[in-house]
């Protein structure tokens, strides 16, 4: 049964056996053992032939293997990237409300402040004789 995966969390690093390297030291293997029984006498011409060919199944086969397991890294990477990032923008952005909650209430204090002043300036208009 699959587990649920959130988008955001990186799964466990890729594992590090894939078909293409298993294939990639078959294949070299192949050619060993082939340049074992040319230089036995075993093939003569055709020998030279299963050679080339060996080493050029084990240069496919590794370059394959190699840009494939490249390519799981940079994902696995590339998502705890994105995680990160999503977990930072997320603080960013629940410290800009608790920012602007504390913007509102410096606001209203200051309306309070000027009230207050307002009060103040008509009491001293009320009382104060004019000149």
């Amino acid at each position: 049964m699959a587990r649920p995966t959130n988008d955001l969390e990186p799964e466990e690093e890729p594992r590090a056996w894939n078909i293409w390297l298993t294939l990639m030291v078959i294949a070299i293997a192949f050619t060993i053992a082939v340049a074992v029984a040319e230089y036995m006498g075993a093939f003569r011409d055709l020998g030279v032939i299963l050679s080339a060919v060996g080493l050029a199944l084990a240069l496919g086969f590794g370059m394959s293997g190699s840009s494939q397991r490249t390519v799981e890294m940079v994902r696995f990477d590339l998502r705890g990237l994105r995680r990160d990032l999503a977990r930072g923008f997320a603080e960013m952005s629940r410290g800009m409300s608790e920012m602007t909650r504390g913007l509102a209430e410096v606001t209203r204090g200051l309306a309070e402040v000027t009230r207050g002043l307002a009060d103040v300036a008509a009491l001293l208009r009320e009382r104060l004789p004019r000149p």
